[in-house]
C-alpha cells in the first residue's frame, strides 16, 4: 500500500513542524506584542519602574502670577519635569519628539540625536527658545516654551524644518511619559476624543489628569498608550535587536502602571520644507478640568498669551533693585 517507515517519519516531522510553528506564533504574540494586538488595552503592565526626570536643567519657567500653577523644567533640549499644582509635585518624566524617515529606515530620539542651543526669548522673562538640530544635518526642531498665564497648561510653539528633502520625507511623533502626582508607577493612559479631536490623557488613581493636544491633528488612528519598556511607543519604534522603525502598536489604553503615550503628527503639505504647530499639555484635578485647560489654550490667541506672559515678568523684573546698574543677566534669571 506504499505505507513505509519513511512515510510515518514524514508525517511525524510534518506534525512536529506544525507544532513548532504554533509555538513560535504564540511566543511572538506573548513577547513581541506585534501584529493583531494593536487595539484595546496595552499588554505588559506595569512596565519598567518609573524614574524621575534629571535635575540638571537647561531651562526653568512659570508664569509670574497666581492664576497659572504650572512650573516647567528642561534638559537636553526637551521638557523634563513639569510641576503642578505646586512647585514640589512633578507630573512628568519627559516630553519630546521622535523623528524618522518615511521609508522607515531610521528613527531619532530628540534628546539624544540632536545638538541643543537654549536662549532666552526676552532677557527679563522666563520664556525660552530651544533649537535642536539633527547631528546628521537632516532636520531642525525649534521650540518657544512658556506657560499659559491664564490656565494650567504648558505651551510649546514648534517649527519642524527639513534641512534635506521636504516635510513629506519625515515622520514626527510626540512621545510623553507622565508621572502624575509624583508617582509614575500607577498612571492610566488613554486616547480620548473631545468634540471630534483626539487627545492623549493620563490620570492617577485620585483623578488628577494631564491632557496632551496639538494644533495640528494626529494622523488617524496613530496614537498609542503603553507600558514603558514593554509596549510603549519608544519600544515600538526602536526597541529590540532588529527594530523596524515603524509604529505598529496603537493601544487605546494602558491601565495602572508606568505609562508612556505616543502619537504620529499629521504634518500637512508634504512638499513644504517646514511646518509650525503648537503642543499643549494641560493639567486638572479631574479629566474635565485638564481637557478644558488644554482645549482652552489651543483655542486662544497665542500672540496674546505670549505677550502677557512676557509683560508680567518684565513688570516684576523692573521692580527689582538694579544694584546701581550692575545687575546682570544671571541676576534677573
Amino acid at each position: 500500500m506504499g505505507f513505509s517507515i519513511f512515510t510515518i517519519k514524514q508525517k511525524r516531522l510534518s506534525k512536529l513542524a506544525g507544532l513548532l510553528c504554533i509555538f513560535f506564533i504564540l511566543l511572538s504574540t506573548t513577547i513581541g506584542y506585534a501584529g493583531a494586538l494593536t487595539s484595546g488595552e496595552a499588554p505588559g503592565a506595569p512596565g519598567n519602574p518609573s524614574w524621575w526626570a534629571p535635575t540638571t536643567n537647561y531651562f526653568v519657567g512659570t508664569a509670574n502670577n497666581s492664576t497659572s500653577k504650572v512650573y516647567f523644567t528642561g534638559f537636553q533640549g526637551i521638557i523634563g519635569a513639569v510641576f503642578w499644582p505646586t512647585p514640589d509635585t512633578p507630573n512628568t518624566t519627559d516630553l519630546q519628539f521622535m523623528v524618522g524617515d518615511a521609508a522607515h529606515t531610521w528613527v531619532d530620539e530628540e534628546k539624544v540625536d540632536t545638538d541643543h542651543v537654549v536662549t532666552l526669548v526676552d532677557p527679563r522673562a522666563l520664556i525660552w527658545k530651544v533649537t535642536n538640530t539633527d547631528k546628521d544635518g537632516k532636520y531642525k526642531i525649534e521650540k518657544i516654551i512658556y506657560t499659559d498665564p491664564t490656565r494650567d497648561s504648558l505651551i510649546q510653539e514648534v517649527t519642524f524644518t527639513a534641512l534635506t528633502g521636504t516635510v513629506g520625507d519625515y515622520l514626527v511623533y510626540v512621545l510623553y511619559n507622565p508621572t502624575i502626582s509624583n508617582s509614575g508607577d500607577n498612571d492610566t493612559g488613554q486616547t480620548v476624543v473631545v468634540n471630534g479631536k483626539t487627545y492623549l490623557q493620563a490620570s492617577d488613581p485620585n483623578g488628577r489628569t494631564s491632557v496632551l493636544g496639538t494644533s495640528i491633528p494626529f494622523q488617524s488612528g496613530m496614537q498609542s498608550n503603553g507600558f514603558v519598556g514593554v509596549s510603549d511607543g519608544w519600544t515600538d519604534l526602536k526597541g529590540g535587536t532588529a527594530p523596524d522603525y515603524t509604529m505598529n502598536w496603537t493601544y487605546d489604553s494602558a491601565t495602572n502602571g508606568n505609562v508612556a503615550q505616543m502619537a504620529l503628527l499629521d504634518l500637512g503639505e508634504p512638499a513644504a520644507t517646514s511646518v509650525s504647530f503648537k503642543v499643549v499639555l494641560g493639567f486638572g484635578a479631574t479629566a474635565t478640568d485638564a481637557q478644558n485647560a488644554t482645549i482652552g489654550t489651543l483655542g486662544s490667541d497665542f500672540a496674546t498669551l505670549k505677550s502677557t506672559y512676557i509683560q508680567e515678568w518684565n513688570t516684576w523684573c523692573n521692580s527689582l533693585d538694579s544694584l546701581g546698574g550692575t545687575a546682570d543677566q544671571q541676576y534677573y534669571v
